[in-house]
């Protein structure tokens, strides 16, 4: 929008526009017109979706991204919950050890988008072991005690996220 008194521009939304500018001659003279071509920038649109995990284990990084905003020339990450995520690029590395929303803002020399979340729950994946060890889903099959809970703990070594349920009883 012109304003016609003082030639003030102000942008309504962004995009591009031709204005032309007129002045009207006097004492014989022609009018006088010039061509201007005017681009308005805006702040960024919301970032899409956060790709990555909605459960994560308690003080293990996981990954998350989005994809680069139109405009875009730098992005805030943060976390509600426990845990840290600090990152100024379409990526971030999220260590939680309590649930909470993973947001993203993107930002430009116009200002900050509005932020994009998700909610990150922390997850306990469990192994269950019997003193017979007949428990087939969660352990070894061999009806072997001690196979079962070995079987339990090769299948969380090194994720640092498990929770192995030992049931009462004799185990030889």
């Amino acid at each position: 929008t012109i304003n016609s008194g003082n030639g003030l521009i102000t942008g309504v939304s962004s995009g591009t526009s031709v204005m032309t500018y007129t002045v009207s001659g006097t004492g014989g003279c022609s009018d006088a017109t010039a061509n201007r071509t005017a681009t308005v920038t805006g702040a960024p649109s919301t970032p899409g979706s956060i790709t990555g995990s909605s459960s994560v284990c308690s003080g293990i990084a996981g990954s998350y991204s989005i994809s680069s905003v139109t405009g875009a020339t730098s992005y805030t990450w943060a976390y509600s919950g426990t845990g840290t995520a600090s990152s100024s690029t379409t990526s971030v590395d999220l260590t939680a050890t309590g649930a909470g929303n993973l947001t993203v803002t993107a930002t430009n020399s116009c200002g900050t988008s509005s932020a994009q979340s998700k909610a990150i729950a922390i997850a306990t994946p469990t192994k269950y072991v019997s003193t017979t060890g007949s428990n087939s889903n969660n352990g070894d099959a061999s009806n072997s005690a001690y196979l079962t809970l070995e079987y339990a703990l090769t299948q969380v070594a090194g994720s640092g996220c498990y929770n192995i349920s030992i049931a009462a009883g004799t185990y030889t």
